[in-house]
């Protein structure tokens, strides 16, 4: 008897909530890019301006920068190091016009040509563990793309 009792209230109590719910306005809850005169499209491409004007550095070379009509800057590309990528976001979140930023950077590390790796390598195995060099063994290297 108590389990039906209990059931019965639980019901009513869903119902009660999803009632009042549903009666309540639909609320958005994304911030307006700006207030007066100026359209929004207008800001959206004023904050894109404001965007790729603060990543307009070297080391940002490879990155692209969209922003969307709420002022959300995507970005997108490829930086050396995770400091620079670090650097771009927050870089943009100072922005006018930015009101968050989507990092999709990658960090794909510098070039370093084959021949610079191949001579710090021999370099390397040519010492050893101790701190003198090695002169009775010699190494051969060979490099090869896989």
């Amino acid at each position: 008897m108590k389990t039906r009792i209990h059931t019965a209230r639980t019901a009513m109590l869903a119902a009660t909530v999803t009632a009042a719910l549903l009666g309540l306005p639909q609320i958005s809850f994304s911030a307006p890019v700006g207030s007066g005169t100026i359209p929004q499209a207008a800001q959206s491409s004023q904050a894109a301006n404001e965007a790729a004007s603060r990543l307009n550095k070297k080391q940002f070379s490879q990155v692209k920068v969209d922003v969307d009509g709420n002022g959300v800057a995507t970005l997108s590309g490829n930086v050396a190091l995770y400091a620079f990528k670090a650097d771009a976001d927050k870089r943009l979140q100072k922005a006018k016009g930015i009101t968050a930023v989507r990092n999709n950077i990658q960090v794909a590390g510098p070039v370093v040509p084959d021949s610079v790796l191949k001579a710090k390598l021999a370099e390397k195995l040519a010492y050893d563990r101790v701190g003198t060099a090695t002169s009775s063994t010699p190494l051969a290297l060979t490099c090869k793309k896989a």
